[in-house]
């Protein structure tokens, strides 16, 4: 195990069987269907979105039924039961009129990390969903080196940062070493090639580097670090994810990492 994720294991060992996960004030409700493993029908008529996650969802490249999916789908409609459960949400709806939230079922259990921990959901955070993301990272990783749900499937796979270039247009992970880290007119590169034209960036837009800055995080200082990073691939100037908040990216040979410590 990676020391960022020791650690994090070692703080999950000493909290309760629910996790660590403090959301703010919560609110009661009942999930009357799951849509799919994120995604769920309230008995009140709402839909409810876990915040932070995202469904086994093949890469753009993929033919066919996503893998998994149905499987997900049927083991988190088992999960959840028909009991109540409460919620604490982001606040406002999303722009599809969706409750974003991290819910928690009768008995306890959290279940945005319930459902990572088994490897039926993956963490895809964004800017303004990205509460509890450290604890649900470090049951992320302990699925994938346990090859548990997803991670037992080659189609989600965390891809090498010089084999990107050809899953564009998808949500990736994407593991390598930073070659080079600079800064051009307030924007941060993280280049993992010495061609920044066609090789694999990470970039942070100015108005985001603040949010790095306040975690205490220096991006410019980690140049020669292995790391872990996660959004949408996309093409420009070479396969590019633009990363917008520190839990997007894992440091994996030092303490110091995007998520924390």
């Amino acid at each position: 195990m990676r020391p960022f994720s020791l650690a994090i294991a070692f703080l999950l060992l000493a909290v309760t069987p629910a996790f660590a996960c403090d959301a703010g004030p919560r609110e009661s409700g009942r999930i009357a269907a799951a849509l799919d493993p994120v995604s769920y029908q309230l008995a009140d008529g709402r839909e409810l979105r876990l915040e932070g996650l995202g469904s086994p969802r093949a890469p753009a490249h993929h033919g066919g039924a996503w893998p998994l999916l149905d499987e997900a789908t049927q083991e988190a409609r088992e999960l959840i039961g028909a009991g109540p459960m409460e919620f604490a949400s982001t606040g406002e709806p999303d722009r599809y009129g969706r409750v974003i939230a991290q819910v928690w079922l009768a008995d306890g259990t959290w279940l945005n990390g319930a459902l990572v921990e088994r490897g039926l959901a993956r963490v895809e955070t964004t800017v303004d969903q990205r509460r509890c993301a450290v604890e649900a990272l470090a049951l992320e990783e302990d699925a994938r080196e346990a090859r548990r749900g997803m991670w037992r499937l080659s189609a989600y796979e965390v891809l090498e940062a010089l084999e990107t270039s050809a899953y564009t247009n998808d949500f990736q992970i994407i593991r390598g070493r930073i070659v080079e880290a600079t800064e051009v007119r307030g924007r941060i590169y993280l280049n993992f090639g010495t061609d920044w034209r066609t090789d694999f960036t990470v970039t942070i837009a100015p108005r985001d580097a603040a949010t790095f800055a306040e975690a205490g995080l220096d991006p410019l200082s980690w140049g020669g670090r292995a790391i872990r990073a996660r959004g949408w691939l996309e093409w420009y100037n070479g396969p590019m994810i633009e990363a917008s908040h520190p839990e997007q990216i894992e440091l994996l040979d030092g303490s110091e990492g995007g998520t924390g410590q």
